[in-house]
């Protein structure tokens, strides 16, 4: 297979889905190793191309009428965090980060990227895997989620979801 035809397959297979893709998944489906895989994403954002890339593999920005907003909530166990990123997720937003205050260290953030039920999967084993707690647990449970919303609608819906399951910390700040 020709590069060019390659990394238009590649392109191809990131826009046709809302998750990530690995570069393992990559590599399999242009039948070449990862590390050409891995040429390929930086050949394809030098020309122009948003390609994120996260833990759970590659991801293509999307240009969306959308909205983030941070969202301070509060969830007292893995399962209640589970819970409600699925809800955000499920409801048309994409998790792009968390911040915690956390004493002295003050106001501490990380990148997510989670926009599917997979991914918050993945990203669970993955701290499993390391013996790890989510930051938000670190923290007593408080914290804020960078989200980024598929549209006002589904911003309005998944405030209004998550007041509901009782993970807002406030209520939505007047617009």
């Amino acid at each position: 297979m020709e590069n060019i035809e390659r990394r238009r397959l590649i392109l191809q297979k990131l826009k046709s889905t809302n998750t990530s893709v690995t570069g393992r998944e990559l590599a399999e489906l242009c039948g070449v190793s990862r590390q050409i895989i891995v040429s390929d994403i930086a050949m394809l954002r030098a020309e122009g191309a948003r390609i994120l890339a996260t833990s759970q593999g590659y991801l293509i920005e999307r240009e969306r009428d959308s909205e983030a907003r941070e969202i301070p909530l509060f969830c007292a166990d893995r399962e209640a965090l589970r819970r409600e990123l699925e809800l955000i997720v499920d409801n048309g937003g994409m998790i792009r980060g968390v911040s915690v205050e956390y004493g002295m260290y003050g106001k501490l953030s990380c990148p997510l990227n989670l926009c599917s039920r997979r991914d918050i999967r993945k990203w669970g084993e993955k701290l499993e895997e390391m013996k790890m707690k989510p930051l938000s647990l670190v923290a007593g449970g408080a914290h804020c989620l960078y989200v980024e919303m598929e549209n006002a609608e589904a911003g309005e819906e998944i405030w209004r979801l998550l007041g509901e399951a009782g993970y807002l910390r406030e209520p939505k700040p007047e617009q």
